[in-house]
Formats: C-alpha cells, structure tokens, sequence
C-alpha cells in the first residue's frame, strides 16, 4: 500500500500495530504534533533533562529516527511547545 502524506495526515500505532521498513535512518519533517514514550535525554535552552514521555506541538519539527543496538536513537530540532 503506498499513500501521499500531506499536512492532514496522522499515523497512530497502538494494540500490537505496527509498520516495517528497511533499517536505516527515517527523516521526518513537517509540522503539527508529536508524542512519543520511552526514555529521552532532552536539551532545552534552558539546559537538559530526562523524560520518559514527550507531547509536542502544534509546530515546526524536523526529527531523524535511527536504528540503535538497544533500539532507536531520536535526534531532531522542535520548534514549538514540548510537554
């Protein structure tokens, strides 16, 4: 199944769902809103901190997800509200 994604579009995984795709870094840019849980070094202008669930959003984000031994590394600049 392939699809066009625009600024409308959303992806949500719960219950076991999931997508495969070949290992290798994932870009992801765009804006609109963001969660993710899992454990997180996060730096702020503010200096850094742990957390163990992100919310951003509504904003500007450009994020690159990549496979890791202990499993993915999440890198990427926010420009908008993180809770």
């Amino acid at each position: 199944m392939t699809f066009t994604a625009d600024r409308a579009t959303t992806i949500t995984f719960s219950g076991g769902a999931f997508t495969r795709r070949p290992l290798g870094p994932l870009r992801l840019r765009g804006e609109g809103r963001a969660k993710a849980d899992g454990d997180f070094g996060v730096t702020e202008r503010t200096g850094q901190r742990t957390a163990t669930h992100l919310d951003f959003g509504p904003g500007i984000y450009d994020v690159t997800i990549t496979p890791a031994p202990a499993g993915l590394t999440l890198a990427g600049t926010l420009q908008g509200p993180l809770r």
